[in-house]
């Protein structure tokens, strides 16, 4: 499941994909009130709110994709998660790049991360300009550009006479040179180095399309996942599936079990 989170005045985590609480008496600005005063007004249905904390516990065996929505509810949320034994069961994701990195640095290696949408941007560019690229589509690793490598160290003559063949069995070292630089340089997010890491975007943008072979094909060397948000009809999804994403987020997930999904 993916669910955003927002905080109270208190700090409390508050599941709500919006800033706004719908409840049976009015909107309410989350952000506005504390939690105590949040939990008086009940949604339509009569549910209550959830905090975070509530959430996982009641539910602990739902895998869970957790978007920081502001820079407020970011303290609450890893008071929260500090300590837990179940954070294997987790993604922490946020638009923010330097939200994520953030909360990346306080938990550690102990649950997954989702590079916000600068660092996105970034690999996105390196794939297009062929910087990221796999040794092979069903293979996990890079496969060197030598001229990248070598331009600025005076071994350009050396790389080039060596038979294009021979330049895709690239040792480890070169690998872990090559990447490194990547890293350097921010075309590859560092969260993706130091933590487990998947890729979470729209199929597309506005006068951009994000989701493409070669986009997938440079996640995959990297070991990220990629996962397409939000997919409601099946042509859509099917033609994502097609291209090798491992996950859809979706609305209508009653809808593809039916279609065999």
């Amino acid at each position: 499941m993916e669910t955003d989170i927002h905080a109270t005045t208190d700090g409390v985590p508050v599941i709500s994909h919006d800033p706004l609480w719908h409840a049976a008496d009015g909107e309410i600005a989350i952000a506005e009130v504390s939690w105590a005063e949040l939990c008086r007004h009940q949604l339509p249905n009569g549910e209550q709110p959830f905090s975070l904390e509530e959430f996982l516990d009641r539910y602990p065996n739902i895998y869970l994709n957790i978007d920081a929505k502001t820079d407020a509810v970011v303290p609450g949320a890893l008071r929260v998660l500090q300590g837990r034994q179940d954070l294997g069961r987790l993604a922490l994701a946020s638009f923010s790049a330097r939200r994520v990195w953030k909360m990346a640095r306080y938990l550690g290696p102990g649950c997954g991360y989702l590079p916000g949408a600068r660092d996105i941007a970034r690999l996105l560019g390196g794939a297009a300009a062929g910087l990221v690229r796999p040794v092979h589509p069903k293979i996990r690793g890079i496969e060197i550009p030598w001229e990248t490598i070598f331009s600025s160290e005076g071994e350009s003559g050396a790389a080039r006479r060596l038979e294009s063949d021979t330049r895709r069995v690239v040792s480890g070292l070169a690998e872990k040179r090559y990447l490194e630089r990547l890293y350097r340089f921010g075309i590859v997010p560092r969260l993706c180095r130091d933590f487990h890491c998947a890729l979470a975007v729209p199929e597309s943008v506005p006068g951009m399309r994000i989701v493409t072979p070669r986009f997938v094909a440079a996640a995959h060397a990297l070991g990220c996942p990629v996962y397409v948000w939000t997919v409601n009809d099946l042509a859509s999804y099917r033609r994502l599936v097609s291209l090798g994403v491992d996950g859809i987020y979706t609305d209508i997930v009653s809808t593809l079990a039916q279609n065999g999904h």
